[in-house]
Formats: structure tokens, sequence, C-alpha cells
């Protein structure tokens, strides 16, 4: 049986990884921590990607081995409590190493849930 609830906060995760790879595209680090309203807009996406995660239920997130979902949650508390403690390199660094296996993950729960 199908978990709604696991596909629902899984789907949030897939369109909230599109939009930072939508807004990001061709873009390299210097550009990134240059246009602060992108950075805003990732940093917003990264707070619902964290918020999702967090409701994922444990079977959902034993689908996905390799993806360390307390980090993306940990990520959202921080950017929802100390932004301006915030490196926009590790975003970029998130971006750049995470975001395809979060993917990727978000949609094998959309499968199998």
């Amino acid at each position: 049986m199908r978990n709604a609830e696991d596909v629902l906060h899984a789907s949030r995760i897939r369109d909230a990884v599109l939009r930072i790879r939508d807004y990001t595209q061709g873009m390299d680090q210097a550009a990134f921590v240059s246009q602060s309203l992108i950075s805003d807009a990732v940093s917003m996406n990264f707070l619902a990607i964290g918020e999702n995660a967090s409701k994922l239920s444990a079977a959902a997130r034993a689908l996905t081995s390799g993806i360390e979902w307390r980090d993306a949650i940990n990520l959202r508390h921080r950017i929802a409590h100390g932004y301006e403690d915030l490196s926009l390199s590790i975003l970029w660094s998130i971006v750049v190493v995470e975001l395809d296996p979060l993917r990727a993950a978000a949609e094998r729960i959309m499968a199998r849930s």
C-alpha cells in the first residue's frame, strides 16, 4: 500500500531540488555567491527540503541508503535560525554534490511508497 504522506513530502523535495537546479543553471560558485537573489531563493528551497525530510516516515527513509536525511533537516534549522552565519560556499557545495542523489532518493520514495 502506498503511503500518500511520504509521496507528498518526497514530491515536494523533488520539486525543490528542480527549482534549485533551475535557479543555478549555468552558474559557478562566484556567480552564486555574488547574486543574493539566487542564494536567497536556493536557501528557501533548502528550507522546504529539510522541512519535508523531517516528515518522511522511517520506512521511506530506509528506501534511500546513502542519503543523510538528518543533514538535510539540520541544514533547514541552520538556515531558519542562523542565516547570517550560513556559508554560501557550503551551500554551493551542497548544490553541486548533493542535489542529484537527493532528487533520485525522492523519486525512489515516490515510486515505492
